[in-house]
């Protein structure tokens, strides 16, 4: 799998006078989730889209900055009496993602785009939010069903909610013989295919029942450290995070707390006051990491490091379950490749 940086393209397609010639000359598709790089291309990741929402609540937030796709690009054949060819050039939804060379061979390219509503399945020219999706899939569920998708969330496919296009550009002779100036021409080939997304809806928790909660608590807060190592690849990463919450009591009471994040949700715990004071709660989130990322081609000779933010939430609830005060935090986890042990040459060896 190859990757490269992002180019901006809009001088190379400034040449609106080119038409577009939808020959078999450039293909793309989008390359299905697989780590097995003895397929045609290389690995190719999930593209996903997490949605969150308030405890009890509904859907109200996409957590994602920025959308990864894999394409699977190759030319079938060239044009006739070529002269010389541009990079490919490859459009999300009509915004430009990047600037690549391709070659009769399958090469999947991870390209990364800031995040935007998917393409509306009856009205491409319009958008939808994953937010609505996740919020229509929660109006059409009751009892058990709704339960369990508070509690667990879920996930569902929406084919072709973006649009990827790849276009490239030869300069060729128009014809055999043809030589001086004026003697060449320039064309461009054009492919297109449509890209399937997985939305997450995460857990939302138990409805908040109905009834004035008291405010028995005066002040809530949540921190995050990254903790713990593994090897990825060549990358060390962080492996787990620990949540510090602290919650604050005006006087003797009753509280459950509850923290959540990216596929995470802790049982409700009890907490105990005794009277007015400070009392800390922890849980541990283990990190999960794409492994094939790592294994990407690298830019300029250089191998990008890892990175994921991630946005965790502490709820405090009354004991009929009514929210009282919440608090959110987020981090960064960075990965680095560890520096090669320096070798050291002894006089006489």
């Amino acid at each position: 799998m190859l990757w490269f940086s992002f180019i901006p393209v809009s001088a190379l397609l400034a040449a609106a006078s080119l038409d577009n010639h939808h020959e078999h000359r450039v293909k793309i598709e989008q390359a299905a989730p697989v780590d097995n790089p003895a397929l045609p291309g290389g690995p190719a990741g999930k593209t996903e889209i997490r949605v969150s929402g308030k405890l009890g609540g509904q859907y109200d937030t996409v957590e994602n900055d920025t959308l990864r796709f894999w394409l699977r690009v190759w030319q079938p054949g060239i044009p006739n009496y070529p002269v010389s060819q541009s990079p490919a050039t490859f459009h999300i939804n009509g915004y430009p993602v990047g600037l690549f060379s391709i070659n009769r061979h399958p090469q999947v390219f991870e390209v990364e785009t800031d995040y935007r509503d998917m393409r509306d399945k009856d009205i491409p020219s319009k958008t939808v939010s994953p937010i609505s999706l996740c919020n229509d899939k929660l109006a059409r569920l009751s009892g058990e069903e709704l339960r369990s998708f508070q509690r667990d969330g879920g996930e569902f496919y929406n084919w072709a909610a973006y649009n990827a296009i790849v276009e490239q550009i030869w300069r060729v002779r128009k014809h055999r013989l043809a030589s001086g100036r004026n003697s060449t021409e320039t064309k461009r080939f054009v492919d297109s295919t449509p890209l399937g997304v997985t939305i997450i809806c995460e857990p939302l928790g138990a409805p908040t029942p109905v009834g004035k909660p008291s405010n028995a608590v005066s002040k809530v807060a949540l921190r995050a450290a990254a903790m713990g190592s593994e090897t990825i690849g060549r990358q060390s990463c962080p492996d787990k995070v620990r949540l510090y919450a602290t919650i604050e009591a005006r006087h003797r009471t009753k509280f459950k707390v509850l923290m959540r994040g990216p596929k995470f949700l802790t049982p409700p715990k009890d907490l105990l006051f005794g009277e007015a004071g400070s009392q800390s709660v922890t849980e541990t989130f283990d990190v999960r990491w794409d492994a094939t990322i790592d294994e990407l081609a690298t830019t300029a000779g250089k191998r990008p490091d890892m990175q994921q933010k991630l946005n965790f939430h502490v709820n405090v609830a009354d004991e009929q379950g009514r929210l009282l005060k919440t608090a959110e935090t987020s981090i960064v986890l960075q990965c680095n490749v560890p520096p090669k042990p320096a070798r050291v040459r002894l006089p006489g060896t």
